[in-house]
């Protein structure tokens, strides 16, 4: 007999347990869900993934073989407003920045200046702006001929004042600075023509990728004595209003996604040089070995900054080529987005 109470008292104990157990599971689902409840939803129609490149069309193997990295566990999701863009209007006035003529000349879909010394072209459709100059570029002989990184600094932020862009969004100390050919060691001659700087645009210390796996840079080249040289812009709506904070998915949940058809190819490209890429319905695996976070302009409907997912790693072919590859995925919850 008292075996038989303790066995009752044991499974009223556990039963009572379970029940704790599911309340707090519903008060954690209700909480968490109350305070994302005010979240806008986004369509998934608007984040400018195209069909043809989607995993889905595909189903290769997916294998995850890095580690469970550690990013931000929240990401704010940004608006840009419409009437914040790359138009007629705008180009014009920046030529005039420059000291061209309000006339212009249409080539492409870009707008183009050109005096005796430099050119200018505004290209709407891509959204972006080259500035190239005429005068001769000088070989330097010594290593104190080349510019600083403050001489690169101070002309990117002269360039930036010309062409709206705020200095918020441009990362110096991620700068990259290269030259046209090898430096000699301290006090030996250089053949450098050019200095290149890149300066990454960022948002939240985030690094900002195009549709193709590259990060949106502010590139300037100068010559001898500091002459600007040229300088490429991406131009984006850069007045981005904070449209809320979504929790993100984790890195394991993300690639669950892409084991059953979700994210987007960005770049598939053959190891061997001078092999042609086959079509993404050709993949069989795919080995995923790094993994980062990064902001994606989306330009839809309404103009979005997301959060996403940059897997890279390997490919394998029905050929049995092998080629590098980069896949995007959304990094919010489902629950934020809308079909």
């Amino acid at each position: 007999m008292t075996n038989v109470t303790e066995t009752r008292k044991i499974l009223i104990t556990l039963m009572l347990g379970l029940i704790a157990l599911g309340v707090c599971f519903l008060t954690y689902f209700l909480w968490d869900y109350y305070r994302y409840s005010s979240l806008p939803k986004l369509s998934a129609a608007n984040l400018g993934i195209t069909e043809e490149k989607q995993l889905r069309e595909i189903q290769p193997k997916v294998y995850y073989v890095g580690q469970e990295a550690e990013l931000q566990k929240v990401g704010t999701v940004y608006l840009g407003s419409k009437s914040v863009k790359l138009d007629q209007e705008k180009a014009i006035s920046i030529a005039s920045k420059f000291n061209f003529a309000p006339s212009l000349n249409k080539v492409g879909d870009s707008f183009a200046w050109e005096d005796a010394s430099q050119k200018l072209f505004v290209n709407l459709k891509d959204q972006d702006i080259d500035f190239f100059s005429s005068t001769l570029v000088e070989s330097v002989s010594s290593k104190n001929d080349l510019p600083t990184k403050n001489d690169l600094e101070l002309e990117a932020k002269d360039i930036m004042d010309k062409i709206d862009i705020p200095e918020a969004v441009v990362d110096f100390k991620k700068g990259i600075i290269s030259y046209s050919s090898q430096i000699g060691t301290e006090g030996a001659a250089v053949k450098a023509n050019i200095t290149v700087a890149d300066f990454p645009l960022t948002k939240d210390d985030v690094p900002i990728y195009d549709s193709s796996d590259n990060t949106l840079n502010l590139q300037i080249k100068l010559g001898v004595g500091g002459k600007l040289v040229s300088f490429h812009a991406p131009w984006q709506p850069y007045s981005w209003s904070k449209l809320g904070s979504y929790p993100l998915k984790s890195i394991s949940a993300s690639v669950k996604e892409i084991e059953k058809g979700g994210g987007v190819i960005t770049q598939l490209t053959a190891s061997q040089i001078g092999n042609k890429t086959q079509e993404n319905k050709n993949i069989i695996v795919i080995n995923l070995t790094d993994v980062k976070l990064g902001y994606l302009p989306v330009i839809s409907q309404e103009t979005y900054l997301l959060p996403i997912h940059i897997f890279s790693g390997r490919a394998v072919l029905k050929s049995g080529e092998v080629c590098d590859i980069t896949i995007y995925n959304s990094a919010l919850a489902k629950r934020f987005i809308t079909k």
